[in-house]
């Protein structure tokens, strides 16, 4: 037996919310930028996250809006710019990043594998 099932209407693109979700991103790099700027690795990290939760929703509003055709060009080029400032904000947190792995590593040796701990002498 064969199922008939109806196609779910679009939903409308309220370009208020795109620009809201895209007011929450911008805020969340403001202030993740100025936490790379002062070296606090914990605003760093919360501020990380904070982008990361706000970015979920636009990426998900903003992909419907594109796919229907809907997407208005301010906000599209608002969109642009968003992605340019998270580009660039990986690219200001990869060396710190890369330092700390390193420290990391000074200060906790790896671990002897099998085979080194079965030749040692004590």
């Amino acid at each position: 037996m064969m199922v008939m099932t109806r196609a779910q209407p679009a939903q409308e693109v309220n370009p208020a919310l795109l620009a809201e979700l895209l007011s929450e991103v911008e805020h969340s790099l403001q202030a993740l930028s100025l936490a790379v700027r002062s070296h606090d690795a914990d605003q760093v990290a919360e501020h990380a996250q904070q982008v990361h939760r706000a970015l979920a929703p636009v990426v998900d509003h903003f992909g419907r809006a594109a796919r229907q055709g809907q997407l208005p060009p301010a906000l599209k080029q608002r969109l642009v710019r968003v992605g340019r400032e998270v580009a660039g904000q990986r690219l200001a947190i990869a060396p710190q990043q890369m330092a700390l792995d390193r420290a990391l590593a000074l200060l906790m040796p790896a671990e002897p594998t099998a085979q080194q701990g079965a030749y040692r002498l004590y």
